[in-house]
């Protein structure tokens, strides 16, 4: 079983647009945003390709070690291919298997490149959940969802796609939401910033919709998108965004639009387990619930290591 080892720069658009096209994950396979993530965070990118399947991802190199996520942060990374066998998919994991990284990440969805029982026992699986609207679906909206739609609809707030020119009232946005809900972010307000010009110098594969009242900026939301899928990644809004039901008139905008141009779905993003407000609010929008895994290993140095830090 031969594997080739290449780079993003090496890929053809052939190859890219095979990842591209792959259900729930292919929205992150945009050649732009892989290296966005490449320029931005400076780790190794890499694709692991065999005749049927293929796996991107990054090496992290640090003083003590390589580390290896199948993309950053877990987001939906797996093993690809309209049907991977399963010598292909061992090829993969054998080439892992002998670099012996501190560390390996692979968010993989049922069903694509399974991990195979002799590979699978050296990770650890964690389940995880995400929501996502059938978009082939004329999903009913519950009740509560419809009366906030209509609220920001009498409103006066307004949708429009984002320009350059808004960029410093996202960033304002995105500072205020910080501060008022103290949450940690795993990304830099730097990676929020290129990426919010990279959907304006784009605004295909990778958009920004905002809200607006009164003349002002309250809400932004940011979107990937391709053929076949649409992935909320992120929204900001102030207080009066939110008083007026700002995000609500962005996501029914949002899923009426891509429902017209023929996308088959809306993935509203990963669901913290435990998260009863969250899920109500995303089975408000006709979501389902949907399980993925995440396949860790952590070699016994990466264990110490994370062990002394914690203390």
């Amino acid at each position: 079983m031969s594997l080739i080892v290449k780079q993003l720069h090496d890929l053809s658009e052939e190859e890219i647009s095979v990842a591209a096209s792959s259900p729930c994950s292919g929205v992150f396979y945009s050649r732009i945003l892989l290296k966005m993530w490449k320029d931005l965070f400076q780790w190794e990118d890499i694709v692991l390709s065999t005749n049927t399947a293929s796996l991107f991802g990054f090496i992290k190199r640090t003083s003590m070690g390589s580390l290896f996520y199948s993309l950053p942060f877990g987001w939906y990374g797996g093993i690809l291919g309209e049907a991977p066998t399963m010598a292909d998919t061992q090829a993969i994991f054998a080439w892992l298997e002998k670099r012996s990284f501190l560390q390996e990440n692979i968010v993989q969805f049922p069903g694509d490149g399974e991990i195979q029982p002799k590979y699978r026992e050296r990770y650890q699986r964690r389940e995880m959940s995400t929501h996502i609207i059938d978009l082939r679906d004329d999903s009913r909206f519950s009740e509560n969802t419809r009366r906030n739609i209509k609220k920001a609809a009498n409103s006066g707030t307004s949708l429009m796609q984002c320009e350059r020119r808004h960029l410093p009232r996202f960033l304002a946005l995105l500072r205020e939401q910080v501060a008022r809900t103290r949450e940690r972010r795993r990304l830099s307000e730097k990676f929020y910033e290129e990426l919010f010009l990279e959907s304006c110098r784009n605004g295909q594969s990778l958009f920004a919709t905002g809200a607006e009242v009164q003349g002002e900026l309250c809400a932004v939301h940011l979107y990937f998108c391709n053929g076949m899928d649409i992935f909320y990644f992120d929204g900001v809004a102030s207080d009066k965004g939110n008083e007026m039901g700002a995000n609500f008139l962005i996501f029914d905008e949002m899923i009426a639009r891509n429902r017209e141009e023929g996308r088959l779905r809306l993935n509203l993003g990963a669901t913290p387990a435990g998260d009863a407000g969250l899920e109500r609010f995303k089975s408000g929008w006709g979501a389902k619930k949907v399980s993925y895994y995440e396949y860790s290993r952590r070699s016994l140095l990466k264990q110490g290591i994370d062990f002394m830090v914690r203390r």
